[in-house]
């Protein structure tokens, strides 16, 4: 069962951090959890009296924010990097849980996820919770679950896991899909046996109808969706289909890799998907 008894929450004081403040208050209430608002200060080579000066507004700020959460909450500033930062406080706090704003949406409606966001999604030994900036946060009513078809893959588990445990303590409705390549795409000579689109979309709802077999989902409504083609463009458009409020993916943190959940695909979804995202890596 996933664990949410500690939350780390990061603030730069962006209306993305903010929007981050605002659904891990939720999450809080929800599950009675501790938030630990963490802000880093960057390293400059200013004398140390305004450094100083700087920590202390931050710890200020964190404060207010702490005391207006309504749940038990804990305020650190310290000077670094962003990604080190959260990723030192998380393991010295034992957190459950990072919350972070997933940026400013461009023009192009595209998130600007940022260096901080990639890497914590990759080496985050905890579940990395990407908050989608301007949308409303009162709560989770649809939560779409994004697996890999290879029935071997233990992030998926993992991920299917905690979206049982988050639809049931929301009381929300849960969508489970994968993505099958579309044999259209393929090159004739790498067809063979997925030549047959109709076939892959039925061995992909045999697949996660396999891997729901051993989930205990009493009292979730499931539905299940395929779709054929490249991952990510699968996943985003099945988020709007469902209109899903978050999305649940695991992910192995590296990149490079031909593989269906990689990081770098994680981030190609996160980047374009409506919706906050939850991703979960294996144990």
């Amino acid at each position: 069962m996933m664990r949410l008894q500690k939350i780390v929450v990061g603030m730069d004081w962006s209306p993305a951090s903010l929007d981050a403040w605002r659904e891990a208050c939720l999450l809080a209430r929800t599950f009675g959890s501790r938030l630990v608002l963490v802000h880093a200060v960057p390293e400059t080579s200013s004398v140390r009296a305004e450094r100083d000066e700087v920590v202390l507004q931050a710890e200020a700020t964190l404060r207010q924010l702490a005391a207006e959460a309504g749940v038990e909450a804990g305020a650190v500033v310290e000077e670094g990097r962003a990604d080190d930062v959260l990723l030192a406080v998380a393991a010295r706090e034992g957190a459950d849980l990072i919350v972070l704003g997933a940026g400013a949406r461009t023009t192009l409606d595209r998130v600007l996820l940022g260096s901080s966001a990639e890497r914590l999604v990759r080496e985050a030994p905890v579940p990395v919770w990407l908050v989608c900036p301007g949308r409303a946060h009162p709560e989770v009513r649809n939560v779409l679950c994004a697996l890999d078809g290879d029935l071997a893959a233990k992030e998926s588990d993992e991920a299917l896991r905690a979206a049982v445990y988050l639809c049931r303590t929301f009381v929300a409705d849960l969508s489970v899909m994968t993505v099958v390549p579309d044999p259209d795409a393929l090159r004739p000579w790498a067809r063979g046996e997925a030549a047959d689109l109709a076939a892959a979309v039925a061995r992909g709802e045999e697949g996660l109808r396999r891997r729901l077999e051993g989930i205990d989902r009493h009292g979730v409504e499931t539905r299940i969706i395929v779709r054929a083609g490249k991952p990510a463009a699968g996943i985003v458009e099945a988020a709007g289909l469902v209109g899903c409020d978050l999305l649940v993916m695991g992910t192995r943190g590296l990149t490079g890799l031909a593989h269906l959940w990689s990081g770098s695909t994680a981030e190609r979804v996160i980047r374009a998907v409506p919706s906050s995202v939850l991703v979960v890596k294996a144990r």
